[in-house]
């Protein structure tokens, strides 16, 4: 999860990118990311109180919204991604004056053990905790995809949607150092 501090009367944005070998690793051609925003604990500064954020729905222009959950202390939502692109997630409070502090998760739904692929691993999860909820022994809070506060066959539905789906390594690594795209040439002193 990213950490962050959303100002009162703002949004903040996250970009991400889904490649063509992403798509084609599920046998529907698609997948569906699960975003989550959840507020954490209000923290004390000189300045006051940040308080937890009470988040919105997060945003995603270009992909369908399959489900939103919402408790008020966290929003879930499922998206399906159909073409490959740069995406970016936008984050908002409940209203215009709600601010404070959350953090953002954008996660394949399915992966459950979070390996980045979602395979009979994740299957063995879910199947062990289905019909459970929060508070309950074999609860999985990962296995709860939609965030509806209980582990039901609609959850299982999603990880089947996204099964086979493999983490290419070249998507997974980071690069070791920044990679810059300038051209020869190009100035670069600082404008003045």
């Amino acid at each position: 999860p990213q950490p962050a501090v959303l100002p009162f009367n703002t949004s903040d944005l996250y970009a991400f990118h889904i490649s063509p070998s992403d798509l084609v690793s599920t046998a529907s051609g698609q997948i569906i990311l699960r975003v989550a925003v959840r507020g954490t604990p209000a923290v004390t500064v000189p300045e006051g109180t940040i308080p937890s954020l009470n988040p919105g729905t997060p945003l995603i222009d270009g992909l369908e919204l399959l489900s939103i959950s919402n408790n008020g202390q966290q929003a879930i939502a499922l998206y399906a991604v159909r073409q490959p692109g740069v995406y970016a997630v936008q984050v908002l409070g409940a209203n215009a004056d709600t601010a404070g502090n959350y953090e953002i998760e954008l996660s394949l739904a399915g992966d459950l053990n979070e390996d980045a692929n979602v395979d009979g691993t994740d299957s063995q999860l879910l199947a062990a905790a289905l019909g459970t909820q929060p508070g309950q022994t074999g609860y999985l809070a990962n296995a709860d995809i939609d965030g509806d506060g209980a582990i039901t066959t609609i959850d299982r539905r999603t990880l089947i949607s996204n099964y086979g789906f493999v983490t290419t390594a070249a998507s997974s690594l980071p690069p070791s150092r920044p990679e810059f795209d300038l051209e020869t040439g190009f100035d670069t002193a600082p404008i003045s």
